[in-house]
Formats: structure tokens, sequence, C-alpha cells
């Protein structure tokens, strides 16, 4: 083993091998005993760490680059996932693809945990700046066809300029995921 691999498993870290395609999660503390072919989830990871270590820190943003950090712990990502994929559910079905189209910050890893935690595709992508990102978002768009896009809106137009698409596709905002009362529970 690489010397990377050692430091990341003597600190318990997470991490992500790829091979042949597929992406399997390794994690000491986080492998049963038993046999089962069954590898955990994202999803499963952060419901167990939020039962486990529930005010460590999981995500650090660091707003100006820096200094200026927001962060959430287990336990505050693992609600805000509940709440995302309880909103989510309201106009998706499992299994069906989400398009996240927020700007890098706490919004879009809740997002991208919830759809994870319940069931869906998450699909991220950068909020465009002008034609040329409008059109990569269109084509991202028409290739995932999306039922739900989740996105902060442009506070002077209420949308994301100039994208459309051909197919019918619920619109969800952080505001309204914040004003969701009652979260998925949690994961057994």
């Amino acid at each position: 083993p690489s010397d990377v691999y050692k430091r990341q498993q003597r600190h318990q870290c997470l991490h992500i091998e790829f091979r042949s395609g597929i992406l399997r999660l390794a994690s000491p503390q986080f492998m049963s005993a038993d046999t089962s072919d069954e590898q955990p989830t994202l999803a499963h990871v952060l419901s167990v760490r939020a039962r486990q270590q529930p005010q460590r820190t999981a995500y650090v943003f660091l707003l100006d680059g820096e200094h200026e950090r927001v962060e959430f712990t287990y336990a505050a990502l693992e609600l805000a996932a509940r709440k995302w994929a309880a909103k989510i559910a309201t106009v998706a079905e499992p299994g069906d693809r989400i398009l996240l189209v927020l700007p890098p910050g706490l919004d879009l890893i809740a997002a991208f945990y919830g759809a994870l935690y319940g069931g869906f595709v998450a699909v991220p992508a950068y909020p465009p700046r002008g034609d040329r990102q409008i059109t990569k978002l269109k084509g991202v768009a028409a290739n995932a066809k999306p039922s739900v896009m989740i996105t902060a809106p442009d506070p002077r137009t209420g949308a994301i300029s100039g994208f459309d698409s051909d197919w019918s596709m619920a619109v969800l905002t952080p505001q309204e995921v914040a004003a969701t009362a009652e979260p998925l529970p949690p994961m057994d």
C-alpha cells in the first residue's frame, strides 16, 4: 500500500477507490464483520457518522478562500440532507435524476447528500455565467433529463437566465428546503 493509503487508514478517513468503473467505499470503522456483498453508500456513511460523532466537523467551506469559514457537523449535515431528501421526494421518485446547479458551498453539499439520501441520482453542475456556460448546462440537462433542478435563483429574474428545457422539470431552491419542517427519518 502507498503512503497515502496508510495515512488515510491511520486517520480513519474515508477514501474512494475506482476499479473497473465501479466506485467502492472503504472505511475500516464502517465495514461490518458479516460477509454480505452490500457496500455502504455515502448516505449510509453519513448516517453512521451522525450517530457516532454528531459534533465532529464533517465539512468546512472557506468563504473567502482562506479564513472566513462555515462548517457542517455530521449531525447538522445529516439533518440538512434529510430535509433535502424530503423536499425532493415531494416532486420526484427514487432513481430520478436531480440537477444540482448551485455554487460551491454548504447548500451544494447538503443538496448532494440529500439526493443520495432519498435514493435519487445527483447531477452536479456549476451555475452558468454567460451564454457559453448556459449552452454547457443545457447539454448536461439534455443528457441527464432530470426531473428536478435545484438552484439558487438569480435575484433579478427568479430563475437561471436563458435556461429552458424541452421537458417538464420541477425547480427547488435552498430557501424552500429551509422552510421544510419534516425531514425524512434517520437511516437504520
